[in-house]
C-alpha cells in the first residue's frame, strides 16, 4: 500500500526524480486480531502519560504566568498530535473501523473516526487546562480588545464545532439518524462520543470565559461588546455559508488522500 513520503519504506518517484509516495507491505492476514487492539491500547496509554507529565509540567509554570502555562500546554499537545498525524503510519490501526477512511475523511487533521475522538479528547483536556490556569488566577481588568477576542474566539469555535457535527455525517457512513437508532454499532458509539465531547470542549471554553466575564468590573462593556462580535458574525455567516471553515482544508486532504490510497484503488467521489 502506499504511504506519505515522510514514512517508511521504498521510495517511489515520478520521471524527474520528485518523491511521489512509500511503499509499505500490509503482513499478516487483514481481519483484527488481538495484538491490534493491544498494540493500540499501549499506545493510548503512553499518549496519557505523556499528556498527565504535560499537565503537571505546565501547572507549575502556570502558577506563575497563566498565559505561559497555557500557551506551553496546549502548544506541546498540538505539536505532538500533529507530528503523530504527519509522521506515524495509520497501519495497522487502519484496519479496525473506527480508524478506516472509509468509515469518515474530512480533512488532514480528521483523517478517520478515531482520530476525531481522540482530537475531542485532547480538546476537552486543553480547555480543562485552561479552565482550571484561568480560574485560579489573579484578578486583572481586561481591555475592550481582549473581551473582543474572547467572544470571536467562542463564535469561532462553536461555528467549528458545528461544521466538524455536520461534516461528521456528510463524510461518514455512520448512520446517525433515529431511523437507524436500534442498529448502533461501536462506530455510531465513537460518533456519538465524538459529539459529546466536542460540545463539553466548547460548554468548558464558555464556562471560562463568562468566569472571566464575570470578574470585569465593565460589564456593560463586556455585554456591548459581545453584542458587537454576535452581529459581525451574522454577515460572515451570510457571505461564506455552509462549511466555510472545512472547505480550508479540504484542497489539501484531497492531495494527501491521493497519495495515501492503496495503488489501484479508485478514487471515490461521494468523499471529500
Amino acid at each position: 500500500m502506499a504511504q506519505p513520503i515522510s514514512a517508511a519504506g521504498p521510495l517511489v518517484v515520478d520521471a524527474s526524480g520528485q518523491p511521489l509516495v512509500r511503499l509499505a507491505w500490509r503482513d499478516g492476514a487483514l481481519d483484527v486480531g488481538p495484538w491490534i487492539l493491544l498494540k493500540l491500547s499501549l499506545f493510548l496509554l503512553s499518549a496519557a502519560f505523556v499528556c498527565l507529565t504535560l499537565w503537571n509540567s505546565c501547572s507549575s509554570l502556570a502558577k506563575r504566568s497563566p498565559l505561559a502555562g497555557v500557551l506551553c500546554f496546549v502548544g506541546a499537545l498540538f505539536v505532538l498530535r500533529w507530528s503523530v498525524l504527519l509522521l506515524v503510519p495509520s497501519a495497522p490501526f487502519d484496519r479496525l473501523a473506527i480508524f478506516d477512511p472509509a468509515t469518515y475523511a474530512a480533512s488532514f487533521a480528521l483523517p478517520s473516526l478515531g482520530d476525531l475522538l481522540v482530537n475531542a479528547a485532547l480538546l476537552v483536556l486543553s480547555t480543562l487546562f485552561l479552565r482550571s490556569a484561568l480560574r485560579h488566577s489573579a484578578h486583572k481588568t481586561s481591555s475592550f480588545l481582549w473581551v473582543f477576542v474572547q467572544w470571536c474566539v467562542l463564535l469561532v469555535s462553536a461555528a467549528w464545532v458545528t461544521d466538524t457535527i455536520i461534516g461528521l455525517v456528510n463524510d461518514s457512513s455512520v448512520d446517525l439518524d433515529l431511523y437507524h437508532v436500534q442498529s448502533l454499532n461501536g462506530a455510531s458509539a465513537a460518533a456519538v462520543m465524538s459529539i459529546a465531547m466536542l460540545f463539553a470542549a466548547w460548554l468548558l471554553l464558555a464556562d471560562t470565559a463568562i468566569h472571566a466575564f464575570g470578574r470585569s468590573s465593565h460589564l456593560r462593556g463586556t455585554l456591548i461588546t459581545g453584542s458587537v462580535a454576535i452581529a459581525g458574525s451574522i454577515p460572515v455567516h451570510h457571505v461564506f455559508p455552509g462549511s466555510w471553515i472545512r472547505s480550508c482544508s479540504c484542497g489539501r486532504y484531497r492531495c494527501w488522500r491521493c497519495c495515501t490510497k492503496p495503488i489501484g484503488a479508485t478514487t471515490d467521489s461521494s468523499m471529500p
